[in-house]
């Protein structure tokens, strides 16, 4: 009979790589919603409950991605339904 601390770690890691590979998908399907110049602005900051937060560098590309949101979030929906939401923040892009 298998120990119930081998059986959680087993689970955990299972889920993570699944949590960490969708995330890379969702971040690879925005990603290509974008142009070169603004992939430089911005940044996948992660996904909750449907909705998209995403980092951008300035104030100028906070208002340049807020303009284009609507047609992101058609794009981005195409491919993963279950996103309802894109949230842009001014924080750190690397």
């Amino acid at each position: 009979m298998d120990n119930i601390k081998d059986v959680l770690q087993s689970v955990m890691g299972q889920l993570a790589v699944s949590e960490g590979s969708d995330r890379r998908n969702i971040e690879d399907i925005f990603c290509r919603a974008l142009n070169p110049q603004e992939q430089e602005h911005v940044r996948f900051s992660g996904m909750k409950n449907g909705k998209l937060f995403i980092h951008v560098d300035s104030s100028a590309w906070l208002f340049q991605m807020r303009t284009k949101q609507q047609r992101l979030l058609k794009e981005i929906q195409q491919q993963v339904p279950e996103v309802t939401q894109i949230y842009f923040k001014i924080g750190k892009v690397l």
